[in-house]
């Protein structure tokens, strides 16, 4: 996807605009409103299911968008290796972990702005199944399922 907007879309079970099990490729993409509604929703955004596929965003942004009840990864949602460079995560918000993002394998921050008061993502802005934390604001973060270091 390249410079593409997605609105208030809606799914009722997991990735509420885009929905994939392979690799993406993101660049200038904007996600807003979007939501993963029912049960166990996850992805509110984005849900990427394949565990060999690898996500690469460079400047999208991911607002107000959430994964409901005991959804994980409001804004997104990743199974494979994950990489953001540069763009926002805000005011997302998961009914159970990881209001920005929820990942299973590596995630590489490189420049995103998670805001600050107000423009929270709520429960938190990265979690995996033994990790969960706010972003420091560093430059260039590595995170794995147990912990998040510059």
């Amino acid at each position: 996807f390249a410079g593409d907007v997605f609105e208030d879309n809606t799914a009722i079970h997991s990735g509420g605009a885009v929905h994939g099990y392979g690799s993406m490729t993101l660049t200038d993409t904007t996600f807003t409103r979007n939501s993963a509604s029912a049960g166990y929703g996850s992805g509110g955004a984005l849900f990427q299911g394949d565990y060999a596929s690898v996500v690469d965003a460079t400047d999208c942004t991911f607002v107000d968008n959430e994964a409901v009840y005991f959804g994980l990864g409001g804004a997104m949602y990743t199974n494979g290796s994950t990489t953001l460079r540069g763009g926002a995560v805000q005011r997302n918000e998961a009914g159970y972990l990881g209001g920005g993002i929820f990942f299973l394998q590596t995630l590489e921050l490189d420049g995103v702005d998670f805001g600050g008061v107000g423009d929270d993502n709520t429960p938190h802005d990265l979690a995996s199944y033994t990790y969960f934390g706010d972003y420091s604001g560093v430059t260039s973060t590595v995170c794995n399922p147990s912990a998040c270091a510059p």
